[in-house]
């Protein structure tokens, strides 16, 4: 029963792709990548929800991320052990990620570090055929999450800049590789650029940048989607709008407006470089990886012959590049830079064998890289621990209860306050879900007469004051419950 909003979007696109209706299923914020990979186990699920599609998604996400990650530590020019010792470290924080959500974070951040790993070699510069299928794995990640698009181009640029500089290869050389990489990725993404710009009527490669950026507004909500925060009457034959949030309901905004805008924009930035500096300071319990992330990459000496030779000093460029794409937008979620633990975990135990490289035996070359693991081993467990704690889960199965009785007493639209437990109800009993709005509005219910209102209840996490005095289940009683009863609505709160 794990599910969020982000996985009903994704799955209900599978469905739509699935049973024909492009119309439907095209999304300029959704990538389709993820959706299709959805595609060939749906009807093999018979469960709530076609969860368990989304299960093996997940699961296929995870094991691509792992053996993406084992092909860049073979470019690192690490020895055996250490490059066992990052990939054991990388399967102990992929196995709870592939559990605690349902997104495309994995399966992108696996297909980039195919892409890493490909620049990291020299087989992309020697040969054009390697440089296209460079190119079209960076296409592919553009089609599995749309940031991932302008990442690709810079991070080819970037790799480029470095072996120019430090003398790997000659700048003529690279910038031909380079210029073939990008055909490799025109040759996957523009197809789909067409394809939503015919949808749409207008020039698009994707809609979500401009709405995330719109998110930050000066003044407006703290990071609140229209359809979590507004009620509405979703396109017919959708459950939520939330399958494609419309780019015209969020108010755009320029930073370089006013001197206002920029001041704040600016500050947005410095906020965010905190942001995911905590993101990867959580990566191991005393800050080790981070300090050697950067450490490894600005302190080599003599700089350019030691990057020719100790490739995982190269690991910060990938993830710096990556942290620059959010630093405009919202780094909150964790999840958005799942590539950078490999980055992290490379550079860690390179120093850890650049250290052990001065050890008179090899017992204490082998001590020093056990050291090195060790704060990495807490994190993974409170990662363990949060994923087989179940919250999602038991949230789902609630949800699914719901549905049930809510389609036994004839279903129909559904509507929530301030929670998501709506939203999974009405994606299992398969009804629109007309959104959520953080206050009562008796009168915009009664004007959208759901079928069902579902209200927070005691131990609510979604409702900071909710209804803490109203018992849980269909006779629940309170006077703005009443209320709305009294309009000739259904209530029903949840714990």
């Amino acid at each position: 029963y794990q599910i969020n909003p982000d996985g009903i979007a994704y799955l209900r696109i599978a469905g739509y792709w699935a049973e024909g209706k492009p119309d439907l299923a095209l999304s300029g914020y959704w990538g389709p990548l993820f959706s299709w990979l959805m595609i060939p186990f749906l009807p093999l699920d018979d469960g709530p929800g076609n969860l368990a599609a989304s299960r093996i998604a997940m699961v296929f996400s995870g094991l691509l991320f792992l053996v993406a990650s084992r092909s860049v530590f073979l470019r690192l020019d690490l020895a055996p052990a250490a490059r066992s010792a990052a990939l054991f470290l990388t399967a102990l924080f992929a196995a709870p990620a592939s559990v605690e959500t349902t997104s495309p974070d994995l399966l992108v951040s696996g297909l980039l570090l195919f892409l890493v790993a490909s620049l990291f070699g020299s087989c992309w510069i020697t040969s054009r055929a390697h440089a296209v299928r460079a190119g079209v794995i960076g296409g592919l990640a553009y089609l599995t999450k749309a940031a991932a698009l302008p990442y690709v181009v810079a991070l080819i640029a970037v790799i480029a800049l470095l072996r120019s500089t430090i003398g790997l290869n000659e700048p003529a050389r690279v910038a031909r590789a380079a210029v073939f990489a990008l055909a490799g990725i025109a040759a996957v993404a523009l197809p789909w650029v067409v394809t939503l710009t015919v949808h749409y009527g207008a020039p698009t490669w994707s809609t979500s940048g401009g709405i995330n950026h719109a998110l930050i507004a000066p003044g407006g909500p703290p990071f609140r989607h229209p359809a979590f925060f507004q009620y509405h009457v979703p396109e017919a034959g959708r459950i939520t709008k939330w399958e494609d949030p419309d780019a015209s309901e969020y108010e755009r905004w320029n930073p370089l407006a006013s001197t206002k805008n920029l001041r704040y924009q600016v500050s947005t930035v410095y906020t965010n470089i905190g942001g995911v500096r905590n993101v990867w300071l959580r990566y191991d319990a005393i800050g080790f990886g981070l300090l050697c992330l950067f450490g490894a990459f600005l302190f080599a000496s003599p700089w350019r012959e030691t990057m020719r030779t100790e490739r995982w000093r190269w690991c910060l460029l990938p993830a710096l590049l990556l942290a620059t794409l959010y630093l405009p937008v919202h780094v909150g979620r964790g999840r958005y830079f799942y590539l950078a633990y490999p980055m992290v975990a490379g550079a860690s135990v390179g120093v850890a064998c650049w250290i052990g490289s001065r050890a008179p035996n090899r017992a204490l070359r082998q001590l020093v890289l056990a050291l090195a693991l060790l704060p990495f081993l807490l994190p993974s467990a409170r990662g363990f621990a949060r994923a087989l704690s179940g919250d999602r889960a038991r949230e789902g199965a609630l949800a699914y209860a719901l549905a049930l009785d809510h389609v036994r007493n004839g279903g129909g639209p559904i509507a929530s306050v301030n929670e998501q437990t709506g939203l999974y109800t009405a994606y299992f009993a398969g009804v629109p879900w007309y959104g959520s709005q953080p206050t009562l509005d008796p009168e915009r219910l009664q004007s959208l007469r759901p079928a069902l209102v579902v209200l927070p209840g005691p131990g609510s996490n979604r409702l900071s004051d909710g209804f803490p005095e109203v018992s849980v289940g269909p006779g629940a009683t309170h006077p703005a419950i009443e209320e709305l009863r009294n309009r000739g609505l259904t209530i029903r709160v949840i714990p």
